[in-house]
């Protein structure tokens, strides 16, 4: 058991596999799940807003107070008998009975933050509209702190990079509200930032005309599809979709100058299947 270090909780370890955290008149403030055998010590960090725990399942966890497994500390090869904090909560000690002491860095958000920094150009953090994981772990790198050591940059710059290529994106789904939201609160962070660097000719600075434009793409995209599937009216509702969109928009590619007329485009490419087809 530990107290907490203004006294007033009370965590306890288990044979449950589990931790417990209570106040001081034994109420149940919080189980902590995720130890596969028997938990043989607890500790409060200093500052009260963590704990740690050792386990019979040669790992160490480190935990907020809700509940939730912040890390893993993988590397004893036997039974973990007791786990401390330094007095400025930055190392863990663990002792193990495979007979050696280790210590481990405890500031998960520098690892958090270098994770963050090396993965954030990762599909999975990209398109998260496909992965629900994959949208809380952006959110989470998002909401770390100002980090900027020599070895890790993850500042306010850096956040607005991700955001705004995570809402690029998102936009070239043809979710534009969405892949808009991320773009302006990438501006917010950073007014200054460029929205698309792929247009080279220009500086975009507006969220919504940039979402639009590229999910108008992906629907153009789409709309050729159909056309080529001889889908003819689906085509033309998709065109006009993304004319209301971004109405400058190119409806075939394909040709040297701008076509705009969705009924015109769809039969073309309608056509040119049907002559392809044809002995």
């Amino acid at each position: 058991m530990a107290f907490s270090p203004d006294g007033k909780t009370l965590a306890s370890a288990s044979g449950d596999h589990t931790l417990k955290l209570w106040d001081l008149k034994g109420k149940e403030l919080a189980v902590f799940k995720g130890h596969t055998r028997e938990v043989w010590s607890v500790k409060f960090s200093p500052d009260g807003k963590n704990l740690a725990s050792a386990s019979e399942d040669s790992t160490i966890r480190l935990w907020d107070l809700k509940g939730n497994s912040l890390a893993i500390f993988k590397g004893h090869t036997r039974e973990v008998s007791s786990v401390a904090f330094s007095p400025d909560g930055q190392t863990l000690a663990s002792a193990s009975y495979d007979n050696t002491v280790r210590l481990w860095e405890n500031n998960w958000e520098n690892s958090l933050a270098r994770a963050c920094d090396q993965l954030r150009y990762h599909s999975v953090l990209l398109e998260p509209k496909t992965d629900e994981d994959g949208k809380t772990a952006g959110d989470a790198c998002l909401n770390l702190e100002h980090i900027n050591t020599p070895y890790i940059r993850w500042n306010n710059n850096k956040k607005a990079e991700f955001q705004r290529d995570r809402g690029l994106a998102i936009s070239r789904t043809g979710d534009y509200s969405q892949g808009a939201i991320d773009l302006k609160q990438a501006k917010k962070r950073e007014p200054t930032i460029d929205l698309n660097p792929d247009t080279k000719e220009q500086r975009e600075t507006d969220p919504d005309r940039v979402a639009k434009q590229l999910a108008a793409l992906t629907i153009v995209k789409d709309a050729i599809a159909l056309a080529k599937q001889e889908k003819i009216d689906e085509a033309i509702e998709l065109f006009k979709k993304a004319q209301t969109l971004y109405p400058q928009i190119d409806l075939n590619p394909d040709t040297i100058e701008s076509e705009r007329d969705p009924e015109q485009v769809a039969k073309q490419f309608g056509s040119y299947m049907q002559q392809a087809a044809w002995p």
